[in-house]
């Protein structure tokens, strides 16, 4: 027989018997007394900086949130960045750019006015769960808004998309409520399909969001089966929709990775585990870390993964319980694995276990936790209820401690990775990642220390002997790098940057032949083709194979496109060419990409200089300006543009002047010539004479 548990006006029953109603002006105090709490406990953390996990793709190197024009916007959703499609993330990176440049606060405070926003979306989402109970509400929201397993997601500038997506999730839960009450049917369900569409453009992931609706339509509708199931039909396919176009864009880059284990068996055994450990992390958030060294379950009869198989299966013996008996139980169980689905590797994906993976979940748990303490200790009348209150503010109380400390662990680099190996000391990837932060930093004596070390724990890390040989290579200690990229290769033949880097130190040591060879190789991979066809590109224009290298000019930058320093060298081959038409929209269509590139703006503004269109040379010129106000050169290139344009005389002299003042100061600075780095090919000058050097394939992720 089955149990409604909504009455016909959808209105859940009272849960705390006894509470009063209160007036309307406590759930502003509530609110704001949410919003300060979170504050406090997550205020130290705004004083991070940028993290060298994702932070300096999605931020430092991203060219598309340095413009917020119409045209970049129109960019930011029609192209692939930081290998996903999630644009309303990036838009929101543009929007936090123009306002605090590269200021790591601003980004920080974005995620966590985001995260304050989905706090007060659940207060309220809870409140029509639990019958309209504002202070059960607000400890529950309050649970959510403390809950340690939620740090990674707001502390963490590169997981906004989770914060954002989450937001418009529950909007478009909360639009759903309105259409179900049936005042503005049409309006509120076009409201809830449009905030779920921007749920899905912050995050992919999104797409489980129609079975949450089923499943309140379950647990807390009279509705029929054919109701429920028919004004669903749109959500669904919107989510076919972009979970084949996320699935076909992964294909295309060629980063779908095998199966954990090798096998969808080991992944299944393995995953058995990562969801006990789930479970327990949202009730005892004890030793939590950005890393998990989780083991591979290899066969049926490991105890662990009988421990954990036999867990599950109990705790389905109940859902079915509960789904007869006790319909919030099984709704709270429920929300916690549906948005897990997309992260429990059906379709493989590079992490087995990660805390941000837990934020939308984690309001199943405060649900768990408000409805269910309430119903243990409510029942025996208002000091029951005051009780229970009291429980869950201790609850949230713990949790905000724990949080607190948690987020510290988020502002830097060093703290991130030294909490790694205070709980994994043998994890070599720790070592490589405070490596690398070692090394943007400058102090290339401590990188190398951590390198060696990472490579003590693990002598056949392709990764770290790949970033130590970096580091010897920038060094100009060739030999040695190179034997550090062949025992790279040796570990993984397959692993691309090494491959990309053995053709840089042969290319050092002045053997072309095989520096030749290394890099026809690192084509093999996807990854790297780009990079790889540049570098041979490099090496032919210097021998003098002009076509030859023009040719392998074209193929890099259809690999890739987004790759500045192809384009460049492609449009510098055209204009060698003779071809100063066809340099020109390649260069355009560069600039689409990267209207903030200096060196596409000035090679731009050097060949509309020389076609004899002045007015669209300064055009560029003066964006380069924008770029590097000091460049005494810009300042002449584009004195010497507005020199052909009437009426531009004294500006044209302005700058004149300007790059005259500018070069003379140079002059004083230089004590000793300037060395020019042969890490990349980006200078963009355009001199013929120049050589150009192959470029590193400096992407190390440990």
């Amino acid at each position: 027989m089955r149990i409604n548990w909504i009455m016909k006006d959808e209105v859940m029953p009272s849960l705390i018997p006894g509470e009063k109603k209160y007036p309307s002006w406590m759930t502003s105090v509530l609110l704001f007394a949410l919003f300060l709490i979170t504050l406090a406990v997550y205020y130290p953390s705004l004083g991070g900086g940028f993290l060298n996990i994702d932070d300096q793709y999605y931020i430092d190197e991203n060219e598309f949130i340095r413009d917020l024009s119409l045209k970049g916007i129109y960019n930011v959703f029609t192209s692939v960045i930081v290998v996903n499609y999630f644009p309303l993330q990036i838009l929101s990176y543009a929007i936090d750019y123009h306002l605090w440049g590269l200021n790591p606060f601003g980004y920080r405070l974005g995620n966590l006015i985001f995260h304050l926003g989905n706090t007060f979306l659940v207060f309220f989402f809870l409140r029509r769960l639990l019958a309209g109970r504002t202070l059960l509400s607000f400890a529950g929201s309050l649970i959510f808004s403390l809950h340690p397993v939620n740090v990674e997601s707001v502390a963490w500038v590169s997981e906004r998309k989770n914060v954002l997506s989450v937001f418009f999730l529950f909007l478009s839960f909360l639009a759903y409520f309105r259409y179900l009450e049936g005042k503005r049917k049409g309006l509120d369900y076009g409201f809830s399909l449009g905030f779920y569409l921007l749920s899905i453009l912050a995050k992919v992931s999104s797409v489980v969001f129609p079975l949450l609706l089923i499943l309140y339509d379950i647990c807390f509708t009279s509705r029929s089966r054919k109701e429920w199931i028919k004004d669903k039909i749109p959500f669904f396919l919107m989510s076919a929709f972009f979970s084949g176009l996320a699935v076909y864009l992964y294909h295309l880059q060629k980063i779908i990775p095998e199966y954990h284990g090798g096998h969808p068996i080991n992944n299944f055994l393995t995953m058995a585990n990562v969801g006990v450990e789930y479970i327990f992390s949202l009730f005892v958030p004890l030793y939590l870390n950005f890393y998990y060294d989780t083991r591979l379950v290899k066969s049926f009869g490991e105890y662990q993964f009988l421990l954990s198989l036999s867990f599950l299966l109990l705790v389905m013996v109940l859902a079915i319980k509960w789904y007869r008996k006790e319909r919030p139980l099984f709704f709270s169980l429920f929300w916690f694995f549906i948005p897990l689905l997309p992260v429990l590797n059906i379709v493989p994906i590079a992490i087995l276990r990660a805390d941000r993976y837990l934020y939308l979940p984690s309001v199943g748990i405060a649900y768990f936790l408000t409805w269910g303490i309430h119903r243990l200790l409510g029942n025996t009348g208002p000091k029951g209820s005051w009780a229970a209150l009291g429980v869950l503010f201790l609850i949230a109380g713990i949790f905000g401690w724990i949080t607190e400390k948690q987020a510290g662990y988020w502002t830097s680099p060093f703290h991130l990775w030294s909490r790694v190996m205070k709980y994994i000391p043998s994890e070599a990837k720790a070592y490589c990642f405070l490596g690398n932060n070692a090394r943007d930093r400058g102090e290339i004596t401590l990188a190398e220390t951590l390198y060696r070390e990472a490579l003590d724990r693990a002598p056949r890390s392709p990764a770290a002997l790949n970033n130590l040989g970096l580091l010897y290579l920038n060094k100009d200690r060739v030999e040695e790098a190179h034997a550090l990229f062949q025992k790279a290769l040796e570990s993984d033949p397959d692993y691309p940057d090494a491959q990309i880097n053995l053709g840089i130190s042969y290319w050092k040591k002045g053997e072309e032949e095989q520096a030749i060879v290394a890099f026809e190789k690192a084509k093999g991979n996807k990854k790297n083709r780009a990079t790889a066809n540049n570098n041979l590109g490099v090496i032919y224009q210097n021998r003098g194979d002009y076509s030859r290298a023009l040719a392998l000019f074209r193929e890099a930058v259809r690999e890739g496109p987004q790759d500045m320093g192809a384009c460049l060298n492609l449009a510098l081959a055209l204009e060698r060419n003779g071809q100063t038409d066809e340099a020109i929209v390649q260069l355009e269509k560069a600039h689409l990409r990267h209207p903030l590139g200096y060196p596409i703006n000035y090679q731009l503004g050097s060949l509309y200089l020389k076609k004899g269109n002045p007015p669209r040379a300064a055009e560029y010129f003066s964006e380069a300006l924008k770029l590097k106000p000091e460049d005494p050169e810009v300042h002449f290139q584009l004195a010497k543009a507005l020199n052909l344009i009437p009426g531009q005389e004294e500006r044209s002299q302005f700058h004149l002047q300007k790059a005259l003042r500018e070069q003379r100061q140079d002059d004083r600075r230089m004590v000793f010539p300037p060395k020019r780095t042969e890490a990349g090919i980006r200078s963009g000058r355009g001199d013929k004479n120049n050589h150009q050097s192959p470029e590193s394939a400096e992407r190390v992720s440990p």
